[in-house]
């Protein structure tokens, strides 16, 4: 479970201008992260991993046949906290970077 000040820490390193320009805002606390959600069922998920680094994750929400089905849209390993705030914000600009692993090959050439 995420503590108060994990949480906290988190948001800062993501920072409140790339929260608003990835989220407008919005950010839902999970057990092991946040989900920012971007639009039409695309979501950032940011989780703290064991090795206490970031993973950084790109989902695509839907509900079929009354089952919700998430689908991921790549996935970024190994993220430090200075490099945080850079990932986020490219895998939250879906209509620049397309589906699958196109935003994670972009993240990892500009950090």
């Amino acid at each position: 479970m995420l503590s108060d000040q994990q949480y906290k820490d988190m948001v800062a390193q993501i920072g409140r201008m790339n929260i608003l320009s990835i989220s407008g805002g919005r950010v839902i606390k999970m057990s092991k992260g946040v989900r920012l959600p971007v639009s039409a069922g695309i979501s950032v998920v940011v989780e703290l991993a064991a090795n206490d680094t970031y993973i950084v994750r790109r989902e695509f929400m839907r509900k079929v046949r009354g089952v919700e089905t998430i689908f991921h849209h790549g996935q970024r390993t190994n993220v430090y906290c200075e490099q945080l705030a850079e990932t986020a914000y490219v895998a939250g600009m879906y209509k620049s970077y397309g589906k699958g692993q196109a935003w994670v090959d972009e993240a990892a050439r500009r950090v």
